[in-house]
């Protein structure tokens, strides 16, 4: 929301998705999770903010604050 979006695109959706399943391990897997740890959930959700707001910007969907200089 803060990006200016008012409802989410697919697209979007896809790269939250596709970032979160890069969260989980080879451990993980191979005790049968299938989603990462939960007790990572601040690392992991700041990871799909930054991806998202970088593809937001990079696609220029987002609105109305100008893409930030750092």
């Amino acid at each position: 929301m803060c990006l200016g979006l008012g409802f989410p695109f697919s697209d979007v959706e896809y790269n939250a998705g596709k970032t979160l399943s890069e969260q989980v391990t080879e451990n993980d897997l191979s005790v049968g999770f299938v989603y990462p740890s939960t007790m990572k959930i601040r690392d992991i959700s700041r990871k799909i903010a930054v991806a998202l707001v970088k593809y937001v910007y990079e696609k220029n969907l987002a609105a109305p604050y100008s893409k930030p200089t750092k």
